[in-house]
């Protein structure tokens, strides 16, 4: 509208800059969203559904309901004005071509620095990629040491050593139970045992139809 185009055309063209890439984002999300579903975790897979559906009514609402308020408004709405600021920047006095090329200008007839610094800028960011800490949290990661959970599992860490609290469940699933299942079971214990930081390896738990079995696993916990 600032440009002069009537209000129909400055809603098509609205939509066809920012409205294409309010799709694209939203998309890009709802992607990212959907992919929760490869764990195969029910809960998981609900909360990606559940807000993959928000984004994409937002998107809908947004390249469809706010053009129409839009057109009903009409020319109620009237163009924002430049701020002071943004006019020193650009330049009252410059065409619209020459405050387009400004920043392209500047980029060209300096490359190596723009380069080195943004180079420098992304490797700051970068930094705390190194001091990260990967894993679920735990009662052992509360700050309060007066908090119930977490005395709880310090007394447990204390009383039965580190790794009791972070004990792994493994499930073994059999076909068909013969004679030789629990043979073949016990073998999968013991390949178990011979692995790399294991601890302990509890005793097999059969389930009531004797095809399915648990094992649990402590872990060698290294410190330092």
């Amino acid at each position: 509208m600032a440009k002069g185009h009537a209000i129909n055309n400055s809603i098509s063209i609205a939509i066809g800059t920012s409205g294409s890439a309010v799709v694209f984002a939203g998309l890009t999300v709802i992607i990212g969203l959907l992919g929760l579903s490869v764990a195969q975790i029910p809960f998981l897979t609900l909360m990606g559904v559940s807000a993959a559906i928000s984004i994409l009514a937002a998107v809908l609402i947004s390249i469809i309901t706010l053009p129409a308020i839009l057109g009903m408004i009409g020319h109620q709405l009237s163009p924002a004005k430049e701020s002071r600021f943004w006019q020193k920047i650009n330049g009252q006095n410059r065409t619209d071509e020459e405050k387009a090329n400004r920043w392209g200008r500047l980029v060209t007839k300096h490359p190596i620095i723009i380069s080195l610094v943004s180079i420098a800028f992304l490797a700051i960011l970068t930094i705390p990629f190194f001091h990260m800490n990967l894993g679920l949290p735990s009662d052992g990661t509360a700050k309060s040491t007066e908090m119930t959970e977490r005395r709880a599992y310090d007394l447990l860490t204390e009383g039965y050593g580190e790794g009791f609290n972070a004990q792994l469940v493994v499930a073994a699933k059999v076909s068909k139970v013969t004679e030789e299942t629990p043979q073949v079971i016990g073998e999968i214990v013991k390949e178990i045992s011979d692995l790399k930081d294991i601890k302990s390896v509890s005793p097999l738990i059969p389930g009531p139809s004797g095809e399915i079995f648990m094992i649990q696993i402590t872990p060698e916990i290294r410190t330092g």
